[in-house]
């Protein structure tokens, strides 16, 4: 069984990335904001539903369900461990995910998706299923919605 010290080491020898494309392919609902907390990025399908998303202001663009803090750059960051919930304002859609601060960017990705209850309310938002990239779709969640899985 491998010590602390390895596990850690080799967490930290992690070399590859993915490229921008690769990103909005694996994460077609994502956000990128900046310390101001204006969006500088969002993926294609985040676009169809949100128009005018980049160069938005968060607080102009979402209201934050989970966790119950302000719309404030340090303060989400320092939840990144949490889930995230993000209501829409244009179109009452949650988006469920998590963040993940590049600290040395000033940047804060949001990579998520929308929830879904059922396969129907798909059509109502404007969704199709290649909309949401290389993923699959099941019933059966805890809440009997619909969950989209990577």
């Amino acid at each position: 069984m491998p010590s602390n010290s390895s596990a850690s080491s080799s967490a930290s020898l992690c070399q590859f990335t993915l490229p921008p494309d690769s990103l909005a392919q694996a994460f077609p609902f994502h956000f990128v904001f900046d310390h101001t907390c204006r969006i500088v990025q969002a993926g294609s399908a985040l676009q169809k539903l949100v128009p005018n998303i980049v160069g938005a202001l968060l607080s102009e663009q979402f209201h934050l369900q989970r966790p119950p803090v302000t719309l404030d750059f340090a303060t989400i960051n320092k939840r990144s461990k949490h889930l995230f919930l993000f209501k829409s304002l244009t179109n009452n859609l949650v988006f469920r995910g998590q963040v993940l601060p590049l600290e040395t960017e000033k940047l804060t990705f949001f990579l998520g998706s929308p929830l879904i209850r059922s396969v129907d309310s798909l059509k109502v938002a404007g969704l199709k299923l290649k909309d949401f990239g290389r993923c699959r779709i099941r019933r059966g969640s805890q809440d009997g919605g619909v969950v989209v899985e990577p």
